[in-house]
């Protein structure tokens, strides 16, 4: 009788700790469906300008954005949303022939993830001069690009000869 007692507490014990340890690890773990969180290969085009630009973006779990790109900009933003549909803001400085901060420049975009490692994305852009009053800027108007997640890549070790 003792033997079987011993037993059924073990049993719930065993229970108890796989519930609790189940319960913990989903609510810690990412969705099954990975949101817009990570670094993206983005092709920007904006309709302004002749030719498309490369950027990585930057999409932070706290809601920060960081656009890096083939402009050699810095550019930091905000973001929300979740699932299929995201909203972005960004600002950057724009800069005369001499390289002097003449302006800022805002982008704002509604995302749109197509799968869990691409996203199509469609807005505005906006100048303003430094005193926040809407300027025309080379870079104003509509906007589309295409996101597509960075991967991890294992390195290529050479071996010594």
């Amino acid at each position: 009788m003792q033997i079987k007692r011993i037993i059924v507490l073990f049993t719930v014990l065993a229970l108890l700790m796989t519930l609790t340890t189940s319960a913990y690890a989903s609510s810690r773990l990412q969705s099954a469906t990975p949101g817009i969180v990570g670094v993206w290969h983005t092709s920007i085009k904006i309709e302004a300008l002749p030719e498309a630009f490369q950027g990585l973006w930057s999409f932070s779990g706290d809601g920060n954005f960081l656009d890096t790109n083939s402009y050699h900009e810095a550019n930091p933003g905000v973001w929300i949303g979740s699932g299929n549909t995201y909203v972005l803001t960004f600002w950057g400085f724009l800069f005369d022939e001499k390289g002097q901060a003449n302006g800022k420049g805002r982008v704002t975009l509604l995302i749109h993830m197509d799968d869990a490692d691409h996203f199509t994305a469609d807005g505005e852009t906006d100048s303003f001069d430094l005193d926040g009053n809407v300027v025309k800027g080379q870079f104003d108007g509509p906007v589309h690009l295409t996101g597509e997640r960075m991967q991890i890549e294992l390195p290529q070790l050479k071996t010594a000869p």
